[in-house]
């Protein structure tokens, strides 16, 4: 088994406080703007909080996937509402831009999707697997699982299908992008957890099987990548029926998987991961599931340091508690939003941002 290394990296320290400036919510990056601003005599001292975005449209929804590509994020899919208890897989797909902090409609997606692992490589995003289902009161009513690829190209904004997945239909599978292949995995097939892997090759369209997550089968996962060094699949819900709380680590150039420190707090799972580049990554809110109950809404945040191998609990998110939420990163800033808890979906966005006290 592959232990994670102890490796050395600057990171910043984020102070605590107890008294906040009550100051409109900055715009990501604008802190940098801020401190050059302040005079060098004054002393400064920054915090983190969560600050809300623009919503995602009036409809509410779960489940939906997230991803982004540069400087813009992207959320599309999901159950839609309301009501709750009539849901329908959605179509539509929609990118933030946090410049203008506006939502743009882009083109729907091929067919209505909600669960669906999700992946970018280069500029392009790509949505796999997933459960579809056409509302209960239309007279053509079904539901199923699919193992459809779609792709889509940012520049073009167009949306094409590609090879299937070949671990067969499933949904709350997770996926993720190492370097220029994306994975897929794990998932609920046929009523059945498993533990599947496989890499996909954009240029060849080509699907490969690889080496097995060695924990238990699974569904609901989350997930992070840490640029030049792995691929994280956190949490889910698997036989038990029980949540996890355990992190593996999976290493393309030897098809191996390591394990990582557990995630501490509440097992879970429908939580939400966040990729930051080449030192760590993040998980916020999910469901603590608990038989015979009452199950828990999650609001909390946790960072995963690579160089200590060790979860650092950050601010909790100031909405909502929350599961089957999306979210992506954008210039190591996370965003979080939609998702469901106990009166129905909803569609409000945040995102973890600095602030001076």
């Amino acid at each position: 088994m592959n232990w994670i290394p102890f490796i050395l990296v600057a990171g910043i320290a984020i102070a605590g406080c107890e008294k906040m400036i009550n100051t409109p919510a900055p715009r990501p990056g604008q802190l940098d703007e801020q401190i050059a601003n302040t005079r060098s005599t004054t002393p400064i001292s920054i915090g983190q909080k969560w600050f809300s975005t623009s919503s995602l449209t009036r409809i509410g929804r779960n489940a939906a996937f997230g991803f982004s590509i540069g400087s813009k994020g992207y959320v599309g899919g999901g159950s839609g509402g309301p009501p709750v208890q009539s849901p329908r897989s959605l179509a539509d797909f929609w990118e933030y831009d946090p410049t203008t902090n506006a939502w743009t409609q882009k083109a729907n997606l091929p067919l209505g999707l909600e669960r669906a692992a999700s992946f970018v490589v280069g500029t392009k995003g790509y949505v796999c697997t997933g459960y579809h289902v056409v509302p209960p009161d239309s007279p053509s009513y079904y539901d199923t699982n699919v193992n459809y690829l779609f792709e889509y190209d940012q520049a073009s904004n167009t949306w094409s299908q590609r090879s299937a997945f070949p671990g067969g239909a499933r949904d709350g599978a997770v996926g993720l992008n190492i370097g220029t292949e994306g994975y897929v995995g794990t998932g609920n097939n046929s009523g059945e957890f498993v533990k599947d892997w496989y890499q996909y090759d954009p240029p060849t369209d080509h699907w490969t099987r690889k080496a097995d997550l060695p924990g238990s089968g699974r569904m609901f996962s989350s997930s992070f990548t840490i640029d030049g060094y792995g691929g994280f699949v956190c949490c889910g819900y698997g036989t038990g029926p029980t949540d996890f709380n355990d992190v593996w680590v999976y290493f393309p150039a030897s098809d191996t998987w390591g394990q990582a420190a557990s995630l501490p707090g509440s097992t879970r799972e429908q939580a939400v991961g966040f990729s930051y580049g080449s030192t760590g990554g993040g998980i916020a809110c999910g469901l603590h599931y608990a038989y015979p109950g009452p199950n828990v809404l999650l609001n909390d945040y946790w960072y995963y340091q690579l160089s200590t191998n060790q979860w650092q609990q950050r601010p909790s998110l100031a909405g909502a508690a929350r599961a089957g939420a999306a979210g992506f990163a954008i210039n190591n800033t996370p965003y979080i939003g939609t998702g469901w808890n106990y009166n129905g979906n909803l569609n409000d966005f945040w995102y973890l941002g600095l602030y001076l006290f």
